[in-house]
Formats: structure tokens, sequence, C-alpha cells
């Protein structure tokens, strides 16, 4: 999901995350590498990393129902994404 994301034109990236309120004012001035980490912890906090793999995927022209992701904080700064069967950290 995050390779998918970061694959995406800046325009398209913004919009998805101005769409989920993860886009603010203060985010401009942020590098985009942590920006870009901010908005899948953001995700994650609020319980919407699904929302924002469904919507990641729609930027592809596919959607891939049933497909819940979750996730686990193994530290504040490292994070788990499980879908399924497959991991990605």
């Amino acid at each position: 999901m995050v390779y998918r994301f970061l694959d995406l034109p800046h325009v398209r990236r913004a919009e998805i995350a101005q769409a989920f309120g993860f886009y603010t004012n203060e985010d401009q001035a942020m590098p985009e590498s942590d920006w870009h980490a901010s908005v899948f912890k953001r995700a994650a906090k609020q319980g919407l990393l699904d929302s924002l793999y469904r919507e990641i995927d729609r930027h592809y022209g596919h959607v891939f129902p049933g497909r819940a992701l979750t996730v686990e904080a193994d530290s504040p700064s490292v994070y788990v994404f499980t879908a399924d069967t497959a991991s990605i950290s």
C-alpha cells in the first residue's frame, strides 16, 4: 500500500490525503518523507487504513473487496500493516 501511494503523482497523493483530512497547512512545511509517514500514522490512529487502502487502489482503477487492514504499533515509529495473510513492514 505504501509503495502504491508513493508511486502516485504528488497531486494525487495530496488529493487522497485531503479527502481524509490528513493534509493541513502545517504539513506543507514538513519534509515530504515525514508527511508521507504522517498520512499512514493518522490513518492508523483513526482506524481508516482500510479506507485509505481502497482509495489508493481506486486511483489505480481497481479495488479489492474484503481486504481488511489492521495495524499494530510495535513502537511509536514502527507500524506493521497486515492484509489477510500478507504482511508489510
